[in-house]
């Protein structure tokens, strides 16, 4: 496994491959292989290589994070929207801590129209994580696009807060400050 990830590192996705089939022939139950297989796979558009390696690992783990977000991901890139959210959005409620999660799965519904399920999701993840970036950024964004500029606002002061060092995150205030 770990020679599978050294070998991502230095771009040998050959030998990434065929470590992670090792993995996978050694630990027919250990699902990270089943996870980073399919990403060598999506590294060399061959993602429905990838699928089969991913619902596999959600067999074996129904409570995988990883897989669920993983195929998500994979149904978007194939423009599966509606099997996509369901993998996206099992994936944040089987990892609530894990603010990634409820990040991609929100900005994912937003941009399918479900808006007010995107920030609801969000406002969770914000509720665990109060100084995640990326949900804080998604949050002011999509509040904005929603028309409730005064959270808006407040997310982007918050952003502003935890990232400082962030040009857009004060240049989004600034526009936000001026509407």
């Amino acid at each position: 496994m770990n020679l599978g990830i050294l070998a991502i590192k230095l771009g040998r996705l050959t030998e990434a491959e065929q470590a992670f089939q090792t993995a996978i022939r050694v630990g027919p139950q250990f699902v990270p292989a089943y996870v980073d297989l399919a990403d060598v796979y999506r590294s060399e558009q061959r993602d429905t290589e990838g699928e089969p390696q991913l619902r596999r690992a959600i067999g074996l783990a129904p409570e995988s994070a990883d897989a669920h977000h993983a195929l998500g991901l994979l149904l978007v890139r194939q423009r599966r929207m509606p099997e996509a959210l369901s993998e996206l959005e099992q994936a944040a409620r089987l990892d609530p801590g894990d603010a990634r999660y409820a990040y991609v799965a929100g900005v994912a519904l937003h941009s399918t129209g479900d808006t007010r399920h995107a920030l609801d999701l969000l406002r969770a993840a914000h509720d665990r994580r109060p100084g995640d970036r990326n949900v804080l950024l998604a949050l002011a964004t999509i509040s904005r696009d929603a028309g409730a500029l005064d959270d808006a606002r407040a997310y982007a002061d918050a952003l502003v807060a935890v990232a400082p060092w962030d040009p857009s995150a004060r240049q989004l205030r600034e526009d936000l400050n001026g509407k």
